[in-house]
């Protein structure tokens, strides 16, 4: 379930969109991909997309999940994801869709569906490993390209949100330990 990879680059682009005006930024989605340049607009589009699938696979979590900590945890998700979104759409109320929001929600949806084939603790470990991927490759990305590449703002903005993101991989590693080994299937 390596899908969640594209989706953490939304996250921290978060401050990007909330930022100056004149600052894009250039990225690559993942190892080996090409790189892209994303304006302001743009980077609202890719955030808004994400929060979507955000709010949704935490849906989906607490639907299917019987674990409170689990469940504790998409809650979480899903009400920090609603609030960016809200925050967003006040400050961009037309986000500009890009081929990689596109993308983006192209793997959100094969990501959701591969999701919903599993149950009970399987569901549980699936969802907690794709969102400790996602954080882990998130910081990564934050630590050694978009926060050294931005300034101003902008960097103040994903500084402060890899101080969040880092917190949310704690908790799932937190969270994963205490589900154990096993078949994830």
């Amino acid at each position: 379930m390596r899908h969640f990879g594209r989706w953490t680059v939304a996250a921290c682009l978060v401050a990007a969109a909330c930022g100056s005006t004149e600052e894009e930024v250039v990225y690559r989605a993942q190892p080996g991909a090409p790189e892209m340049t994303l304006n302001r607009d743009q980077i609202a589009g890719v955030i808004h997309t994400n929060n979507n699938f955000e709010v949704e696979a935490g849906k989906l979590a607490l639907e299917r999940s019987r674990n409170q900590r689990v469940r504790d945890f998409a809650q979480r998700m899903i009400t920090e994801h609603q609030h960016h979104d809200q925050r967003l759409m006040e400050l961009h109320h037309n986000p500009e869709n890009s081929p990689y929001s596109g993308e983006l929600q192209r793997t959100g949806q094969r990501t959701i569906q591969s999701l919903r084939s599993y149950s009970n603790t399987s569901f549980d470990r699936a969802y907690i490993d794709n969102q400790i991927t996602m954080h882990t490759w998130l910081l990564a990305n934050l630590d050694s390209a978009f926060i050294p590449a931005s300034s101003g703002s902008m960097r103040r903005g994903l500084e402060s949100t890899r101080t969040m993101v880092a917190e949310h991989l704690e908790l799932a590693r937190g969270i994963r330990n205490s589900l154990g080994s096993g078949n994830n299937r």
